[in-house]
């Protein structure tokens, strides 16, 4: 009958619980390295959100500026037209001043007035119309860009709050990284090695 086999050494509880260790720390990692992933894509949508706040925002302006622009214009085109009307009154009243004519021309002459002065009141009450469209599309473009503005102030604190969290995610894996590595340049690690490349050998 040949020898029994020698029953093979039972392994360090030392050995097992620095495995042990190894294997929940490998597994810690891997989580924190899935966190980081998220994080950085969390960090992608968000500064693709502010592009298109940006974008947005810089559309408002420009449709504010050509706004303000046409509002301007408008204004000074009023103005305008009412210094002409008032040239215009001045004249028809010193032409009705001056008229000395028969009663029936000078019926005449003041009804025509009447009538232009009805229609330069109709003008400029359109006139006063289009400003007041302006002015009320003006105020909601303002409005818009203050809710862009804002929309965009929100998404840039959400931003630094991710970035903050990354970072603080990035040196808990570094300690982690520094931990392990002490590890294993530790003499129970090294003496323990050849345990390591056993088990590799037969598993």
């Amino acid at each position: 009958m040949s020898p029994p086999k020698p029953k093979p050494d039972a392994p360090d509880p030392e050995t097992v619980r620095l495995r042990r260790e190894l294997e929940e720390k490998i597994l810690l990692i891997q989580d924190i390295r899935k966190d980081l992933i998220h994080s950085q894509i969390t960090v992608l949508e968000l500064n693709d959100t502010i592009m298109r706040k940006e974008t947005e925002k810089i559309d408002a302006i420009s449709i504010l500026t050509r706004l303000e622009g046409v509002l301007e214009d408008k204004i000074n085109h009023i103005v305008e037209l009412d210094r002409g009307l008032n040239q215009k009154i001045a004249t028809l009243q010193e032409q009705l001043a001056a008229e000395t004519g028969e009663k029936t021309a000078r019926d005449r002459i003041i009804s025509d007035l009447v009538q232009k002065l009805d229609a330069a009141n109709r003008e400029i009450g359109t006139v006063h119309t289009l400003a007041g469209d302006y002015a009320r599309d003006l105020a909601q473009t303002r409005a818009q860009l203050q809710r862009t503005a804002t929309e965009l102030a929100e998404t840039q604190a959400n931003l630094a709050a991710t970035q903050q969290n990354l970072a603080g995610t990035t040196a808990a894996r570094d300690a982690l990284d520094r931990e392990i590595a002490g590890m294993r340049a530790t003499l129970s690690w090294r003496l323990t090695a050849p345990f390591r490349a056993l088990r590799r050998l037969f598993s």
